[in-house]
């Protein structure tokens, strides 16, 4: 990597993010990890996600995204995983308010985005006390799904 990339690499990590967030290279696609036990939608949102540029990684479950979490936050990795969690609220074995759950107990902040039929205010209120960037209701909006997307990327 020549000197001038390197420069603008580090002009938009110290101008961009929270402290101690690690600001995302706009240069490398983000890294999407969605969660969702009905096939066909989870197939809709990471052919969404892929034609927007992400790099996608499917969990058909709870127990599979409780996985990737435990993985993010066992190993405390310097390199992030996932920039971004788009993950069902109610699914079998584990549910992406368990998600939230375990990532607030650990402190390790990340983007996550919340899809429901079943959320009402109450979950939206703990959804976002505890760090979810949005909770969207199902039948799910593609342009709405993108913006928020858009906004917890930022």
């Amino acid at each position: 990597m020549d000197a001038s990339r390197a420069a603008e690499r580090e002009a938009v990590a110290s101008s961009e993010g929270e402290p101690g967030q690690v600001a995302r290279d706009p240069i490398v696609a983000p890294r999407t990890l969605v969660a969702e036990d009905n096939e066909d939608l989870l197939q809709l949102l990471t052919r969404a996600l892929q034609r927007d540029g992400h790099e996608v990684v499917q969990a058909r479950n709870g127990f599979e995204l409780m996985h990737w979490v435990d993985l993010m936050t066992e190993w405390r990795l310097t390199v992030p995983l996932f920039d971004l969690i788009v993950t069902d609220l109610r699914m079998p074995m584990f549910s992406g308010q368990d998600c939230l759950d375990r990532l607030d107990s650990c402190n390790a902040r990340k983007a996550v985005i919340l899809i429901s039929a079943f959320a009402d205010w109450q979950v939206r209120r703990d959804a976002f006390a505890k760090g979810a960037r949005a909770v969207l209701d199902k039948p799910l909006d593609m342009r709405t799904l993108r913006a928020a997307v858009e906004m917890a990327l930022r």
